[in-house]
C-alpha cells in the first residue's frame, strides 16, 4: 500500500512557481529495506549474516520451521535463540494496558509470538519509526535471560510494555544492545 509525501521543494519551484506534488512511498520498498538494514544490525551484534526470510516472513518452508519471522540466520548450525519480527513505522501509537488494535507494540508483538512458537525460540521485535538513524531499534522481547544479561551489562531499559493479558515486553535501544556481544546470552 503506497503513503503519500510531499516532494523536497527546489530553486525550480521558487523561479517558476511549479507546483509542489505529492509523492508516493511504496511500504513494502520502505519493510525490504528495513528488513535489510536488520540484518546489517544483527550481524554486528552476532558476528552471523542474517538473511530475509522467503516472502518477508509470510511464506512457511515446510519442514523448516527455523524460516519463521522476518530475518532468519543464514547459518544453520547457529544457534539463535529468537524470531525476529521487524518494524517500520510511521510513528508509534502506545497506549499502556490496552491491548486493542490500536496499540501497535501489541500487534507487532502477536505476531513476533506466532511465528516464536512455530520456530521453538524466543521473539524478539526489532521498531524502528520514521527519523530513526538506520540501524537505530527498539528491540522488544519477554526473553528473561536477556532482560537479566542486559541487567548484569548495565544496559538502560527504555521502557515496559504491559498488556491486559498480564504480559509484560521489556524495551531496549539497539545502540545500548550492540555493546553487549550475543555470545553473553549463552
Amino acid at each position: 500500500m503506497s503513503k503519500l509525501r510531499l516532494q523536497k521543494k527546489t530553486l525550480e519551484h521558487d523561479l517558476f512557481d511549479k507546483p509542489i506534488r505529492a509523492l508516493t512511498i511504496n511500504s513494502k520498498n520502505k519493510g525490504d529495506s528495513n528488513e535489510r538494514e536488520c540484518c546489517k544490525w544483527l550481524y554486528k551484534w552476532t558476528g552471523k549474516r542474517f538473511i530475509r526470510t522467503p516472502s518477508s516472513g509470510g511464506r512457511r518452508l515446510e519442514n523448516n520451521s527455523s524460516f519463521c519471522g522476518d530475518v532468519v540466520c543464514e547459518d544453520e548450525k547457529f544457534n539463535f535463540r529468537y524470531a525476529v519480527e521487524t518494524k517500520h513505522l510511521a510513528n508509534l501509537k502506545i497506549s499502556h494496558g490496552d491491548s486493542s488494535s490500536y496499540n501497535s507494540i501489541y500487534k507487532i508483538w502477536q505476531q513476533a509470538q506466532g511465528d516464536a512458537v512455530r520456530a521453538l525460540k524466543a521473539p524478539l521485535v526489532m521498531v524502528r519509526v520514521n527519523g530513526q538513524a538506520k540501524g537505530v531499534y527498539m528491540i522488544c522481547t519477554t526473553d528473561e535471560r536477556f532482560v537479566s544479561i542486559m541487567f548484569m551489562q548495565d544496559v538502560p531499559m527504555l521502557r515496559t510494555y504491559s498488556f491486559i493479558n498480564g504480559e509484560t515486553i521489556y524495551a531496549y535501544s539497539s545502540v545500548e544492545v550492540l555493546q553487549v556481544p550475543y555470545a553473553y546470552l549463552y
